[in-house]
């Protein structure tokens, strides 16, 4: 092996791994951000639920920090990938390894690739969009948020019993007075003596 290969392995291998590092903490980053965002995502959601609207609103307020933070790292981290992809890529394109491997074009190739489907894309959308809706939060909490006061109760048990209401009290029949006996009244006996000696004559 000639000293100008060695060199051109040497220069190959540094040119990967800076690639190869910096690619990896920009994938690590972001898992980091899911993470965050769960968590963060969780406690405005509790806040919001139980009626901590000023707790919700730092959780908010933070969550749009650290999003704006992941956006600002992302775009840092890209810059230290491209260096290592514009290094392979001069390897790539230098002449002798061209005449060597004329197939080896791997990133000339890749960069023709749909922009819709880059990592660039999507992350930074992500990043966004989540601090946009942090703001939101931050700056409006109460579109989502129901005082339970306000909320109508519902019953959840069973129904209750219609109880029908009670008929009118009715007064008893009328009694015609003539059709009364005082059982107090002693019986006459006048009456019954003068019958007894009207039969005897």
């Amino acid at each position: 092996m000639s000293q100008q290969q060695m060199n051109e392995n040497t220069l190959y291998v540094y040119a990967w791994n800076w690639f190869e590092y910096h690619a990896g903490q920009r994938m690590a980053t972001f898992r980091f951000y899911m993470l965050f965002l769960a968590v963060l995502a969780a406690g405005f959601y509790i806040g919001v639920k139980d009626g901590y609207v000023v707790f919700a609103q730092v959780v908010a307020g933070f969550g749009a920090f650290v999003s704006l933070a992941f956006l600002i790292l992302e775009i840092r981290n890209e810059q230290l990938v491209n260096v290592g992809r514009n290094a392979l890529l001069y390897i790539e394109n230098n002449e002798e390894i061209m005449q060597r491997h004329p197939g080896l074009h791997l990133l000339s190739v890749d960069r023709s690739r749909n922009p819709w489907l880059s990592y660039k894309y999507w992350f930074r959308a992500i990043y966004v969009l989540c601090l946009l809706l942090f703001v939101i939060g931050l700056l409006f909490p109460r579109i989502i948020f129901t005082d339970p006061q306000d909320e109508v109760p519902r019953f959840s048990g069973p129904r209750p019993q219609v109880i029908a209401p009670a008929p009118p009290a009715t007064s008893p029949p009328m009694v015609e007075e003539s059709t009364l006996v005082d059982s107090t009244t002693p019986p006459q006996e006048g009456l019954n003596e003068t019958e007894t000696s009207t039969k005897g004559e």
